[in-house]
């Protein structure tokens, strides 16, 4: 399951195409619209939600595509759909601590990581 958030003021070919590539990636994908997304926005967050509805049910996805709309923090939008959480905060969080984040990142991040300890 994966989290797809932003804006969409207004929905583009450019993120349908996202959400095509996240499908073959993932069952479920959920396109989570942002209330309050920080700026001005051009269209409303019911229009937001609209146009992202019925752009992504025109197009035949391979996974189970799901519209929400939130407010608040993504972290916690992440705990409350089941999703797993990654941002550069926690990879670079792990690496300080000593953890394993070949998993998390490409292998020349990995790399970058050992230099920096050096």
């Amino acid at each position: 399951m994966a989290i797809y958030p932003g804006s969409f003021d207004p929905v583009t070919n450019g993120h349908i195409s996202l959400m095509e590539r996240a499908c073959h990636l993932f069952d479920t994908l959920t396109i989570a619209v942002s209330k309050s997304a920080g700026k001005s926005t051009m269209f409303t967050f019911e229009e937001r939600l609209k146009m992202v509805k019925q752009a992504s049910a025109e197009k035949k996805m391979a996974c189970e595509v799901k519209v929400i709309g939130f407010e608040g923090l993504l972290a916690e939008l992440a705990q409350r759909e089941k999703a797993v959480y990654l941002s550069s905060t926690i990879v670079k969080d792990v690496a300080r601590h000593g953890g394993n984040v070949e998993d998390l990142v490409p292998k020349n991040v990995v790399k970058m990581f050992e230099q920096k300890e050096k």
